[in-house]
Protein backbone atom coordinates (compact mmCIF):
# COMPACT_ATOMS: atom_id res chain seq x y z
CA UNK A 1 0.00 0.00 0.00
CA UNK A 2 1.34 3.49 -0.83
CA UNK A 3 2.64 5.55 2.06
CA UNK A 4 2.29 9.26 2.75
CA UNK A 5 4.88 10.64 5.17
CA UNK A 6 5.32 7.25 6.80
CA UNK A 7 1.58 6.55 7.18
CA UNK A 8 -0.42 4.12 5.13
CA UNK A 9 -3.13 5.74 3.04
CA UNK A 10 -5.72 3.99 5.20
CA UNK A 11 -4.18 5.28 8.43
CA UNK A 12 -6.46 7.16 10.79
CA UNK A 13 -4.46 10.40 10.64
CA UNK A 14 -4.41 10.42 6.85
CA UNK A 15 -8.17 9.79 6.72
CA UNK A 16 -8.78 12.52 9.28
CA UNK A 17 -6.72 15.02 7.26
CA UNK A 18 -8.54 13.99 4.09
CA UNK A 19 -11.91 14.44 5.78
CA UNK A 20 -10.90 17.90 6.98
CA UNK A 21 -9.54 18.81 3.54
CA UNK A 22 -12.81 17.68 1.85
CA UNK A 23 -15.20 19.12 4.45
CA UNK A 24 -16.16 22.22 2.42
CA UNK A 25 -16.61 20.22 -0.80
CA UNK A 26 -18.79 17.68 1.00
CA UNK A 27 -20.94 20.44 2.48
CA UNK A 28 -21.19 22.25 -0.86
CA UNK A 29 -22.25 19.04 -2.60
CA UNK A 30 -24.90 18.30 0.02
CA UNK A 31 -26.25 21.87 -0.10
CA UNK A 32 -26.28 21.88 -3.92
CA UNK A 33 -28.04 18.53 -4.04
CA UNK A 34 -30.66 19.76 -1.58
CA UNK A 35 -31.18 22.99 -3.55
CA UNK A 36 -31.54 21.11 -6.84
CA UNK A 37 -33.96 18.67 -5.25
CA UNK A 38 -36.09 21.54 -3.94
CA UNK A 39 -35.90 23.37 -7.26
CA UNK A 40 -36.95 20.40 -9.39
CA UNK A 41 -39.59 19.02 -7.02
CA UNK A 42 -41.44 22.35 -6.90
CA UNK A 43 -44.24 22.95 -9.42
CA UNK A 44 -44.54 26.70 -8.81
CA UNK A 45 -45.07 28.36 -12.25
CA UNK A 46 -42.63 31.31 -11.81
CA UNK A 47 -40.00 29.00 -10.35
CA UNK A 48 -40.53 26.54 -13.21
CA UNK A 49 -40.02 29.39 -15.70
CA UNK A 50 -36.76 30.50 -14.05
CA UNK A 51 -35.61 26.87 -13.88
CA UNK A 52 -36.37 26.28 -17.57
CA UNK A 53 -34.62 29.52 -18.59
CA UNK A 54 -31.56 28.59 -16.52
CA UNK A 55 -31.35 25.11 -18.00
CA UNK A 56 -31.77 26.52 -21.50
CA UNK A 57 -28.96 29.02 -20.88
CA UNK A 58 -26.59 26.37 -19.57
CA UNK A 59 -27.43 24.09 -22.48
CA UNK A 60 -26.79 26.85 -25.04
CA UNK A 61 -23.42 27.96 -23.61
CA UNK A 62 -21.09 25.07 -24.41
CA UNK A 63 -18.09 26.16 -22.30
CA UNK A 64 -20.30 26.69 -19.23
CA UNK A 65 -21.99 23.33 -19.76
CA UNK A 66 -18.62 21.56 -20.11
CA UNK A 67 -17.26 23.32 -17.00
CA UNK A 68 -20.28 22.23 -14.95
CA UNK A 69 -19.93 18.67 -16.24
CA UNK A 70 -16.21 18.58 -15.36
CA UNK A 71 -16.96 20.04 -11.94
CA UNK A 72 -19.68 17.47 -11.28
CA UNK A 73 -17.26 14.74 -12.35
CA UNK A 74 -14.59 15.94 -9.91
CA UNK A 75 -12.14 17.10 -12.57
CA UNK A 76 -12.13 20.71 -11.34
CA UNK A 77 -10.46 21.76 -8.09
CA UNK A 78 -7.39 20.82 -6.11
CA UNK A 79 -6.81 17.11 -5.66
CA UNK A 80 -5.87 15.74 -2.28
CA UNK A 81 -2.13 15.58 -1.46
CA UNK A 82 -2.70 11.86 -0.92
CA UNK A 83 -3.64 11.55 -4.60
CA UNK A 84 -0.24 12.92 -5.60
CA UNK A 85 1.51 10.49 -3.27
CA UNK A 86 -0.40 7.55 -4.74
CA UNK A 87 0.49 8.69 -8.28
CA UNK A 88 4.19 8.99 -7.36
CA UNK A 89 4.10 5.53 -5.79
CA UNK A 90 2.56 3.98 -8.93
CA UNK A 91 5.07 5.79 -11.16
CA UNK A 92 8.02 4.42 -9.14
CA UNK A 93 6.73 0.85 -9.45
CA UNK A 94 6.80 1.03 -13.28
Amino acid sequence: MPRVSGSTLAGFEVLRRYEKWRRFDSFALAASTDALNRLFSNDNAPLRLVRDLGLGMVDSIGPLRRFLMRHAGGEVGNPSPACFAARRHRARRR
